[in-house]
């Protein structure tokens, strides 16, 4: 070993986790954002996140019912799973109906779920 001191490893850090370095940092001339701005249009969030997918089920079904597929087709691979997480971790109340449909291919799937968000947690308290 040489008597020279080690040069610390840069650690990959996620954007917007950690610290900030220049790689995470805004350049001096950007101003800075308002909350608001900053956060991405949840139906073209491409992450895999739990949290991100129980925003992007909760927003699509706040514009109507949808089904088992129309939620796969927005990236939610696990509907059921995250319809449970909403109804009993989130306390929403959403309602099933079993109803059969054609995917693209044309195959025939009986009792796929459609569901209907009847209402929000805390909608009753801002009443």
């Amino acid at each position: 070993m040489s008597g020279a001191p080690r040069k610390p490893k840069n650690k990959k850090v996620a954007p917007g986790k950690g610290k900030a370095t220049s790689e995470n940092k805004l350049p001096a001339n950007d101003t800075p954002l308002i909350a608001a701005s900053i956060t991405p249009d949840i139906l073209s969030n491409k992450s895999t996140a739990t949290e991100v997918q129980l925003e992007k089920v909760l927003v699509l079904l706040r514009q109507g019912p949808k089904t088992t597929i129309d939620l796969r087709n927005h990236g939610i691979m696990m509907p059921a799973s995250r319809i449970f997480q909403l109804k009993n971790e989130c306390s929403h109340v959403i309602t099933s109906e079993s109803v059969t449909l054609y995917d693209i291919n044309g195959f025939r799937h009986s009792k796929c779920a459609r569901y209907h968000l009847i209402a929000e947690a805390g909608a009753e308290a801002q009443s």
